[in-house]
């Protein structure tokens, strides 16, 4: 016994539900398979079909919950691509007395962690920093939906695993499509608060020829070009000087300053992306 559907011109089989495994079988499987963790999510809005602004945390089946059970040989079968977030990486180990634990665990429950040597503590490349912020502002980026979105950074290439993100990021206005991108490079804070001022949709005040009031001892090394950017980013919250009142421009950013400041920014990012 089979199945034929004709759509679109194209001749679809489906097999016949026979020699498929029982329903106890398939929960045993789910279950095995499965297990709840603390998640924050965005709620849907009563009025529209979009994300609102307040997280809520809640307990959540992890990344397999998105999956179906092949009812003939018992296997997980993967639904959908969102194409931001990577496969989830197993050990991504956060330590729990870690000042920004909490904002990690989030970035590890989403894959967005290195699955080796993770270092909170450690330098995230340009790479990586975009793909970031990119998952909290909510964005898909998939092939097809950048067709026609060329870029002219010559150290990205359209066969790297990244390109789609890297397209999308420039349609965004997230960055700047000129000379190289750097892909592998440690990303620096003051970068980091550029791409967020961006990603923000801030820019026509960034790009204000009246220079914005920046409170830190070492305001005068933050280059020319990104002070209004970093102004702003510090007016908003989202970064802050040290306790010796420095801000630090030129440093490597951490995944854990990565981390929480992706997690303060979500909600202003989710707005934005309505």
């Amino acid at each position: 016994m089979f199945l034929l559907s004709i759509k679109r011109g194209t001749v679809h089989v489906f097999p016949a539900p026979e020699g498929i495994i029982t329903s106890e079988e398939a929960e045993k499987i789910f279950l095995e398979s499965v297990s709840l963790k603390p998640v924050y999510f965005f709620p849907w809005e009563e009025k529209g079909m979009k994300p609102g602004n307040s997280p809520v945390l809640s307990l959540a089946f992890d990344d397999n919950g998105d999956a179906v059970i092949d009812a003939r040989t018992g296997q997980l079968v993967k639904l959908g691509l969102r194409a931001v977030l990577q496969d989830n990486q197993a050990g991504s180990v956060v330590p729990p007395e870690h000042w920004a634990a909490s904002s990690l665990a989030i970035l590890a429950s989403s894959g967005l962690l290195p699955a080796e040597d993770f270092d909170p503590d450690g330098p995230v490349s340009r790479r990586d920093a975009v793909r970031v912020l990119l998952s909290a502002s909510d964005s898909y980026y998939y092939p097809h939906e950048q067709d026609g979105i060329k870029i002219d950074f010559s150290d990205i290439a359209p066969d790297d695993p990244d390109y789609a993100m890297v397209q999308s990021a420039v349609r965004m206005g997230v960055l700047v499509d000129s000379g190289h991108f750097y892909p592998e490079q440690p990303v620096t804070r003051e970068d980091l608060a550029v791409w967020l001022v961006r990603a923000l949709g801030y820019n026509d005040v960034a790009d204000m020829p009246v220079k914005i009031e920046l409170k830190a001892a070492d305001a005068g090394l933050v280059s020319e070009q990104a002070f209004n950017y970093v102004a702003i980013a510090c007016g908003l919250g989202l970064i802050s000087v040290d306790e010796n009142d420095m801000l630090r421009p030129a440093d490597q950013a951490t995944w854990a300053e990565l981390a929480s400041l992706v997690v303060k920014a979500t909600p202003r990012l989710r707005a934005v992306a309505r």
